[in-house]
């Protein structure tokens, strides 16, 4: 037998143990970092942001939504010194966010709002930190790195007029210890906004049709809910305006909504909203014996396949709300298909 103290038996033993240690390393390579969570995040789901061009790429959580340039606006704009890499807003406020910047000018160590700032080492990466803003809007967590001689700057906006929230103050680290630097992929600047303004598809398969949405909803959410008509008889119209008549009966059926990622309760934005009717309720839709509230007119078809006719309800953007325009737009140029199931 092979004496266990042999230097051979010693060996091997590091061997095998070199082997476990490199395999653990390559089954987390890649995948968003492995951290303590706090009972808030662990239900949460993590991407990656790639950009190629200046060869970096972090995870961030779902609670954040990544905003397209052209309907950031003024929040991710190019300057004389900086050019916007990204905006992430949060789902739930979007005035609350993270920005990341690229300078202009070589990299420098400057004052903050705070004075000078801290270095620290968060994962592979020195970060030098501190604050930014005032107490008029809130002070901001910023984090400067030296980015091939650049300086990379990330911005980790207020939650209210104090500053960051310690939910905000909890993912910071985790962000940015999952930062990494690659070899930057150069492209032409045509083929960079083609891939940021390509439009993405919502499918249904269990109604059978699709619906083709502009870059800026990505991150979208759908809705389940339905809707729902008062049945009256043949002079449902004229009865149903001088309250003589009571309903028969109710016709109701699935609805779905489409909702843009920046909508929100205190700033809402105008839904998608898409009925799902079988072709017996249609006929019955079409008559004049189906009241939808006070709407004068009935639901407007939109699609239709061998199982359902597609229809926006009445008067769905009465309201006007943000977006309605774009909404109306978007049904007038079909981008619902349907198709079977």
């Amino acid at each position: 037998m092979c004496d266990p103290n042999s230097p051979r038996s010693i060996f091997l033993r590091l061997t095998v143990v070199v082997i476990f240690v490199l395999a653990g390393v390559a089954s987390t390579y890649g995948q968003p970092p492995e951290q303590k969570t706090s009972k808030s995040e662990r239900h949460l789901r993590w991407h990656k942001y790639v950009n190629r061009e200046y060869g970096i790429s972090f995870w961030y959580p779902d609670v954040y939504v990544d905003v397209p340039r052209d309907v950031a606006g003024e929040r991710c704009t190019d300057t004389d010194y900086r050019k916007c890499l990204v905006w992430l807003a949060r789902r739930d406020n979007p005035d609350v966010g993270i920005w990341m910047t690229i300078s202009v000018e070589p990299f420098r160590i400057s004052e903050f709002s705070n004075g000078m700032p801290s270095r620290r080492l968060i994962g592979r990466n020195v970060f030098y930190s501190g604050l930014a803003g005032s107490m008029g809007v809130g002070f901001s967590d910023r984090y400067d790195m030296n980015l091939r001689g650049k300086t990379l700057m990330i911005i980790f906006g207020p939650d209210d007029n104090s500053g960051t929230s310690e939910e905000t103050q909890e993912l910071e680290p985790k962000i940015l210890r999952s930062l990494q630097t690659q070899q930057p992929q150069s492209r032409p600047a045509s083929t960079r906004k083609r891939r940021s303004e390509k439009p993405i598809v919502y499918e249904n398969d269990q109604y059978g049709f699709t619906f083709t949405l502009p870059a800026s909803w990505r991150g979208y959410s759908v809705i389940e809910d339905s809707w729902s008509g008062s049945v009256y008889g043949p002079m449902a119209g004229e009865a149903g305006e001088q309250g003589g008549t009571e309903p028969k009966s109710t016709i109701e059926g699935p609805e779905l909504t489409i909702r843009h990622p920046l909508w929100t309760e205190a700033k809402e934005r105008q839904d998608i909203p898409i009925m799902i009717v079988t072709f017996a309720q249609w006929r019955v839709v079409q008559t004049d014996e189906v009241v939808f509230g006070a709407a004068p007119v009935g639901p407007r078809e939109i699609g239709r396949n061998t199982h359902y006719v597609f229809a926006t309800p009445p008067r769905y953007n009465y309201a006007l709300t943000t977006g309605y325009e774009e909404v109306e737009a978007l049904i007038q140029s079909h981008s619902l298909l349907a198709r079977e199931k």
